[in-house]
């Protein structure tokens, strides 16, 4: 099954046809086919008895979520699990995923997916790659403080013997090798059907820029940090041929086989580099903020911060997780309506500035709600000072500051 990255977000944030629903559970990594099937099936009734509420026919209910009802027998896929399970379906549309961090049961119908339990995995202080790397295998991981899940990116290779022989078909490989000197690796002996061939550093660094390419290609729309894993000599190899923009320049150093380090220990290992790496970002980021607002790059005002996730111009923002607000939006009028309470109509402000936000490749950092700038439960850097949010008379006009990403 895929991992939810940027490319399956846009698609789950565009427009399905109504009814979307969206299914949100906790779930066991060691799996569970007991209890999980039992609390998915839960879910089911209740979103089918939701259906019949708001006027679907009871069979036209039943068929739209038969996929759901199939999971419910599948011993298999209840065997592979990660921390949390999000389910979506509408007409023609069925897809799920699993979650490195527990996601609590809910069922919601309504014009659009929801998104917002999922969104966390695309913040910048949130959610950070593992990759587990020796020639005897390599792992994925997406990752956050509270678990972690597996990903298989599509064309990667599982270890420097499956490269080789992609690389050269028709040879049954086998394979040692003997660390070098000076941090260098010597050269590491073949013994295949057509005779020994030697393979040097080059033919290691071959094997590296075949993990890079999967990499990339699965990766290229991402920017949560990638931590390294491997025995030192590897680190620096990698680092020639990496083309992830986002890798760390510090990883972790050892013996990176299956064998010798589980993922449980990966994890555990990797995330206090990722938590200290987060929150020097925060720290920039902030000062930042500071700088920027003198010279009208950046807001707290909340209805400006709404435009301009609307407008797709917002590099960075700031949210308090556990806030809410609601209101109307309607981009060709330039008008934000706010609410106390949710009324008719309304949206959360909140999850549309986020879902923009990163949709448009913008970062987003949480913040308790004391520290977030200004008090406001959202504020933003802009791409640039937009004279539609200041008009000239107000400040500088566009292009006068701008801050690439």
């Amino acid at each position: 099954m895929k991992p939810l990255l940027r490319p399956e977000l846009k698609e789950l944030l565009g427009k399905p046809t109504w009814p979307a629903i969206s299914l949100f559970m906790p779930t066991q990594r060691t799996g569970d086919t007991v209890q999980g099937p039992i609390r998915l099936d839960n879910l089911h009734k209740k979103a089918e008895g939701r259906l019949v509420e708001l006027g679907m026919r009871a069979p036209d209910a039943k068929k739209l979520l038969s996929p759901v009802h199939d999971l419910l027998l599948d011993a298999l896929f209840w065997r592979n699990q990660g921390n949390g399970l999000a389910l979506f379906l509408s007409p023609g549309v069925f897809r799920y995923y699993r979650g490195p961090y527990t996601l609590e049961e809910a069922v919601y119908i309504g014009d659009q997916f929801l998104t917002m339990p999922l969104l966390e995995l695309f913040f910048g202080d949130r959610m950070f790659y593992i990759m587990a790397l020796s020639q005897k295998s390599v792992r994925v991981f997406q990752a956050t403080r509270d678990g972690f899940r597996t990903i298989d990116p599509p064309g990667m290779p599982h270890n420097m013997d499956e490269a080789l022989k992609l690389e050269f078909p028709g040879k049954q490989f086998s394979s040692h090798s003997v660390p070098g000197t000076s941090g260098r690796i010597a050269n590491a002996v073949f013994s295949g059907s057509g005779g020994d061939i030697s393979y040097s550093e080059e033919d290691l660094k071959l094997f590296l820029k075949m993990v890079n390419r999967g990499l990339h290609e699965a990766f290229k729309e991402e920017s949560a940090p990638l931590i390294l894993a491997s025995v030192e000599y590897l680190q620096p190899l990698y680092q020639q041929v990496n083309t992830y923009n986002h890798l760390l320049p510090v990883g972790l150093h050892g013996n990176a086989d299956a064998d010798q380090l589980t993922d449980e220990d990966l994890h555990r290992l990797a995330l206090p580099v990722a938590q200290r790496y987060f929150e020097s970002e925060k720290v920039k980021v902030l000062k930042l903020y500071s700088q920027l607002a003198g010279v009208n790059q950046a807001t707290s005002d909340l209805k400006k911060v709404v435009l301009a996730a609307g407008d797709g111009i917002i590099w960075i923002l700031f949210v308090a997780p556990e806030a809410k607000r609601w209101g109307v939006v309607d981009l060709d009028q330039r008008r934000v309506t706010l609410h106390d309470k949710p009324e008719a109509g309304d949206q959360e402000l909140l999850e549309f500035i986020t879902g923009r936000t990163l949709l448009t490749g913008g970062t987003v950092y949480t913040l308790e709600a004391d520290k977030l700038p200004d008090g406001s439960p959202a504020s933003a850097i802009l791409r640039y000072a937009s004279p539609t949010l200041f008009p000239p008379e107000q400040g500088v006009t566009a292009g006068e500051r701008t801050v690439s990403p």
